[in-house]
């Protein structure tokens, strides 16, 4: 069987269409399909436990600068917030960056993630969501989970590189499944995931999003 045939079961997770006739790259011997519709790219795994990365999220990744202008743009975007979730917090930093600045902030990985179950539906004013969604399997469901948790104009702020600026500028080395970035979402697939969450999507730049519940 070709290996294109292979992956005709398969449907993109940024738009739902039919990988079928997606163009292939390979990035350190993993093949990345690329989706006809959106353009998101996605290494396809039977089972993706098999996938060994070698992201070590319990170091600090991000120095006082970043984590200052990351807390003024979720400021700006996302205007004062009582209580803010920091999903897929890693070691906490950011979190704890949030917390020192005055606004309660409690954060979710994979050691603590049933506990969303627990969290009553609309009662969160802003989550933060930085680097995660490239290695999420099912972005979508996530984010409809997430979007069911936030009040009314309350926001996801969310970072990841898109598809479209790492081609625009060559920065291939993003598109790496040894630091566990398995999906590499378009620009239109975050607008598509987005409108099926019942979210507004606003672009701060080409690298941090907003995605806004309506108010009414």
């Amino acid at each position: 069987m070709k290996e294109k045939d292979r992956y005709e079961e398969f449907l993109c997770r940024g738009c739902g269409a039919s990988l079928k006739n997606s163009t292939t790259m390979r990035r350190k011997d993993t093949p990345y399909h690329i989706c006809k519709t959106c353009g998101t790219a996605q290494c396809i795994y039977k089972d993706l436990k098999d996938l060994v990365t070698s992201n070590n999220a319990s170091e600090d990744r991000n120095d006082d600068h970043q984590m200052e202008e990351r807390f003024s743009r979720m400021e700006k975007y996302s205007g004062y917030a009582k209580l803010v979730m920091d999903y897929g917090c890693g070691n906490g930093q950011l979190a704890g960056y949030i917390s020192s600045h005055g606004v309660p902030c409690f954060a979710i990985d994979t050691h603590n993630n049933s506990i969303i179950e627990h969290i009553p539906d609309g009662c969160i004013c802003s989550i933060s969501m930085v680097e995660v969604i490239e290695h999420l399997i099912d972005p979508e469901a996530t984010i409809q989970t997430l979007s069911r948790l936030l009040r009314k104009g309350g926001t996801i702020y969310l970072e990841t590189s898109t598809i479209d600026a790492l081609l625009r500028f060559g920065e291939h080395d993003y598109i790496d499944p040894n630091i566990g970035h398995i999906t590499i979402l378009s620009q239109f697939a975050l607008c598509k995931i987005s409108e099926n969450s019942s979210l507004d999507l606003e672009v701060i730049n080409p690298t941090s999003f907003i995605m806004r519940k309506p108010s009414e």
